[in-house]
């Protein structure tokens, strides 16, 4: 049983090591259970499709990023056929915003926006009465070598991804939250994130 009803969905987006897994095991933690959470679809598709960090920052990069935007958008749309809110460990701007970083073509994010997902992924995330965006930004000591995802080569690279995110949030009107060096202790986070999901922007 829940000990809290989530009041509309949680997606944590934002730069790799910036704790956005941690956040969504300790949200699920902090609602129960049994509160539906999407895991990140990155790493599995990087797994699936054998693409390895270096792809990255190779002319594999767009369709790396398409396989994760299309199964993001598979994933979300069998959450919200359920009719019920999850906690999102990631979501769509993601891939968009590494495209937009590393792709070999500098106009390939463009090509996802004018997918027919896309205008229903953004629709969602415009909604704020079902949905809560919290962008999470670097944190010095957070950022940690997992050994799959291709690390930026310094602390300006990952701040830059951090101001894309921001910079695509805001062009695409999509409302969102921060969280950054404010707020770097997971109690505290969890506290801060679940006000949001409770009360108005």
């Amino acid at each position: 049983m829940l000990s809290k009803p989530l009041k509309k969905s949680i997606y944590l987006i934002g730069p790799q090591s910036t704790g956005k897994t941690t956040l969504t095991q300790a949200l699920q933690q902090y609602y129960g259970p049994e509160t539906p959470v999407l895991e990140e679809i990155a790493r599995s598709i990087l797994n699936q499709k054998k693409y390895s960090a270096d792809s990255l920052l190779s002319n594999q990069c767009f369709q790396m990023q398409t396989d994760i935007f299309d199964a993001q958008f598979l994933e979300e749309k069998s959450f919200v056929d359920q009719g019920k809110f999850f906690i999102s460990d990631r979501n769509a701007v993601d891939p968009i915003v590494y495209a937009k970083m590393y792709s070999w073509n500098p106009d390939d994010w463009k090509r996802f926006c004018k997918t027919p997902e896309w205008k229903i992924l953004r629709s969602r995330y415009k909604n704020q009465e079902n949905c809560l965006v919290v962008l999470m930004l670097p944190i010095t000591e957070f950022l940690v070598d997992d050994g799959t995802r291709l690390m930026p080569q310094d602390l300006e690279e990952w701040i830059e991804i951090g101001n894309q995110f921001q910079e695509f949030l805001k062009d695409q009107c999509i409302p969102f939250r921060v969280l950054g060096e404010n707020y770097s202790g997971i109690d505290e986070r969890v506290k801060k994130v679940v006000f949001w999901t409770e009360s108005e922007y």
